[in-house]
């Protein structure tokens, strides 16, 4: 047993070391590989520039990833960094998903709620930057989530996830499966209920 988590520690360092993402959660998504060139230390929680544009196929509206580990096995998973404004010949300019101006319909992982036919459905709303996290630590609301959120399961550590869909408040630019943080808090108001996100991303 010893010997299989050294193997599995190793795995995970790997993947690590070699930026690695899953490729077959992106359901065939076109991945290029790049770097931050540039980020205003005005705007830090709003944008950052990439090295790649359109000469390396990146088109408005692509969405950014990156991987990130989310334990000590060897789960390690694409999380959203933003998604491509402005693109250029050679580099582009992404807005980062702790901007409220990034909107994306996300779900809270391993939680349902009974629908009236009886069935189950996602417990889900609209993840958005929030206002003024510039002047701290930044953080993701979750909003429209049911007001019975509690009672179906939502709570402090669940993970958030894209799901992929359109709506009217999201830009529906985003695979589903991105993992976008960890719900820190959440608060019942009066007819629906609100989370606040530790973002995936340092």
């Amino acid at each position: 047993q010893l010997h299989i988590d050294e193997l599995r520690d190793e795995n995970v360092g790997l993947k690590r070391s070699l930026n690695f993402v899953d490729s077959k959660r992106l359901e065939n998504q076109h991945l290029i590989a790049a770097r931050v060139v540039d980020r205003q230390s005005g705007s830090w929680w709003k944008t950052i520039i990439i090295d790649k544009g359109i000469e390396d196929g990146v088109v408005e509206d692509s969405p950014v990833i990156t991987p990130v580990e989310v334990d000590r096995t060897d789960n390690v998973e694409g999380a959203l960094v933003g998604k491509v404004t402005n693109v250029s010949e050679g580099q582009s300019m992404v807005v980062l998903a702790t901007d409220p101006e990034c909107r994306v319909a996300a779900r809270v992982h391993g939680v349902f709620a009974e629908t009236s036919a009886g069935g189950l459905q996602r417990v889900q709303g609209i993840l958005s930057g929030s206002p003024g996290a510039g002047t701290k630590v930044p953080h993701l609301l979750l909003r429209n989530l049911p007001k019975e959120a509690d009672r179906y399961g939502v709570k402090a550590g669940a993970k958030v996830y894209s799901t992929g869909i359109i709506t009217e408040e999201s830009e529906g630019v985003f695979p589903p499966g991105l993992l976008l943080g960890r719900i820190k808090e959440f608060e019942v108001r009066d007819i629906d209920a609100e989370a606040r996100v530790s973002p995936a991303l340092d």
